[in-house]
């Protein structure tokens, strides 16, 4: 409640709300439970402004960790604890808790679990500026990752392979991130990675590196959240027509994909992409209409696309609904005039989809069902 008060902008009913919390953490018994909740009642101030608050429900915070016995529940703590202290500007202090949290890891004998916590003590050192002791902690991280021997260990190993690959690149160690990255033996998680890290890379400005990885992915889903991350960042600099050119050789990969449902999917998630990517335009100032009304159109070619490949046209409706809100609309009643009055069986027999045949052809072009308005023609 503090947290949502904050946002809002109300910084006294905000104040209010996290007292109140820090006042019934008095009453819990476990310590653990107490810090965390302590620990949320600190975000929630530091929400609001409330830097001098904020210090002192994450000190009663760290006090609290004290009496926490198991390691891993407290290393957690300690993290959430330097968080909050980073973002206060407490850097020293931050970086004592971070110190700390990673003491308490060397008492974990779980594997998986030490491996899981090491990635989140980097992800903070990375905060704080020191990038080999992050490193330190993720090659850490790995080595115990790679001793998980639990049933269903190769998918554990690769789950915590993927957070050291991800911590690594926060780090700005990107080829060491590659190389954990391609240690992991499953495909899908493989993917993952590198589409973690390619979303990494976009996040610290280097989009170009982050596109030349995400092209060497090869499942579908990792790999187009990888490009849409590396497209939306381009546009938002101000380069949409390398962004363009990026999609445009997205649509060329979608034809190898295997299944025609993974490439339905894919072109649909472009489309997505291709919407966000007009939202940032209408928001600049220096955007010229036709480039918003640009990536439009590409959405609805997207969109098409992934008609074209087997989706239904329900598929994504709220993209078809921003790009061609005419067309949506006629489906939606061409739906309700074939079934007015939906019976028990209603839903069995409504299987087959409506095809807007005439707004779709063989090839959408650049401009998709609906053509080049925002609205279906």
């Amino acid at each position: 409640v503090a947290k949502a008060l904050a946002g809002a902008g109300l910084a006294d009913r905000a104040l209010e709300a996290a007292e109140e919390a820090a006042r019934a953490t008095e009453r819990i018994e476990y310590p653990w439970q107490r810090a965390r909740v302590l620990v949320g009642v600190a975000k929630a101030l530091a929400s609001a402004g409330l830097a001098d608050r904020a210090l002192e429900a994450v000190e009663e915070a760290a006090r609290a960790t004290e009496r926490i016995k198991d390691p891993r529940q407290r290393a957690e703590t300690l993290v959430s604890v330097a968080g909050v202290l980073v973002g206060v500007g407490l850097v020293d202090r931050a970086l004592e808790a971070a110190e700390e949290a990673a003491r308490a890891t060397e008492r974990i004998k779980d594997p998986r679990q030490r491996a899981e916590t090491l990635v989140s003590v980097a992800g903070v050192l990375v905060g704080v500026g020191l990038v080999d002791r992050a490193l330190e902690a993720a090659e850490e991280a790995a080595r115990a990752a790679e001793r998980i021997k639990a049933p269903g260990a190769p998918w554990e190993r690769a789950e915590a392979l993927v957070g050291v690959a991800k911590a690594l690149a926060g780090a700005g160690l990107v080829d060491r991130a590659l190389e954990v990255a391609g240690r992991i033996k499953d495909t899908q998680k493989r993917a993952q990675a590198l589409a973690d890290i390619a979303k990494t890379l976009v996040k610290a400005g280097a989009v170009g590196k982050s596109l030349e990885i995400a092209k060497t992915i090869s499942v579908p889903g990792p790999r187009g959240r990888g490009q849409s991350a590396a497209i939306k960042a381009l546009v938002r600099k101000g380069s949409s027509d390398a962004a363009a050119e990026a999609l445009r050789a997205e649509f060329a990969w979608a034809r190898g994909i295997a299944r025609r449902q993974d490439a339905a999917d894919y072109c649909a998630a472009l489309a997505a992409a291709c919407v966000d990517a007009a939202d940032l335009l209408a928001d600049s100032a220096d955007a010229e209409p036709a480039e918003h009304d640009r990536w439009l159109g590409l959405a609805r070619s997207s969109l098409a696309r992934s008609w074209l490949y087997g989706a239904p046209v329900w598929n994504r409706f709220d993209v078809l609904l921003r790009v061609a809100p005419d067309l949506a609309t006629r489906l939606v009643e061409e739906r309700l005039l074939a079934d007015p009055e939906p019976s028990p069986g209603a839903e069995s027999r409504s299987g087959s989809e409506p095809r807007p045949s005439s707004e779709l052809s063989s090839d959408p072009g650049p401009e998709g069902p609906g053509g080049g308005t925002p609205s279906s023609r």
